[in-house]
């Protein structure tokens, strides 16, 4: 498995706590994966390609469905983020 698998499912709790933790958790690992993939991008850009052109080509595939998937996240977190402005909200500066 990946960091492109990883797609956590919101549940809910009547457990407030619970709730609260569980969304904690998410959080950690969120800013973990995204940390990973930052990293991982960084490698493979400094990484020499494959002499090997289907070789190349293979790893084009796979990085443009990449690509595609960390294009959806960053949707996801920008709207998210147009969300809580137009409540009047501040998001959190890193």
């Amino acid at each position: 498995m990946d960091l492109f698998d990883l797609c956590p499912e919101h549940g809910t709790s009547s457990n407030r706590a619970g709730a609260a933790n569980a969304g904690n958790r998410q959080t950690r690992s969120s800013s973990a994966l995204v940390a990973s993939a930052k990293e991982s991008v960084r490698a493979l850009a400094m990484a020499p390609a494959p002499d090997d052109a289907i070789l190349c080509m293979a790893e084009a595939v796979v990085l443009m469905a990449a690509l595609d998937q960390i294009d959806h996240a960053l949707a996801v977190r920008m709207e998210r983020v147009q969300r809580a402005r137009q409540a009047g909200q501040r998001p959190a500066e890193q």
